[in-house]
């Protein structure tokens, strides 16, 4: 009789558990038909990309802006140092860059501090 209950009790949490799933594909499917999933495959107006581009990080404030001509193309939310590992201050190359998913801000760049690379994420 013990084991009974624990089976049905087991069923219904399953039962429970497929039905949210469910939901949450069908809300998700919902959302990308209306067009309100947001892509990374965005492009900047006015970028000329045979013209050198200049980045600007200001970590107090948590932006970085990207400009062209002394124009402002765009600009994004960052994450910067924390301080055990602060933001490196100064001029720096970026040797590196990528995407790593929605979860660490969607794209990091790394720069060629002394020290290794800093990855700074946007």
């Amino acid at each position: 009789m013990f084991k009974k209950r624990i089976n049905s009790n087991f069923l219904k949490l399953l039962l429970i558990l497929i039905l949210i799933l469910i939901i949450e594909f069908i809300l998700i499917y919902r959302g990308y038909k209306q067009g309100n999933c947001q892509t990374y495959t965005s492009t900047i107006q006015n970028y000329d990309p045979k013209r050198p581009i200049v980045i600007v990080v200001d970590v107090c404030d948590s932006i970085i802006t990207v400009l062209q001509d002394e124009k402002v193309l765009k600009t994004y939310t960052i994450a910067s140092g924390k301080p055990s590992t602060p933001s490196p201050v100064g001029t720096w190359t970026i040797v590196n860059k990528g995407i790593w998913g929605e979860g660490f801000g969607g794209r990091w760049m790394g720069f060629n501090v002394p020290w290794g690379k800093y990855v700074l994420e946007y």
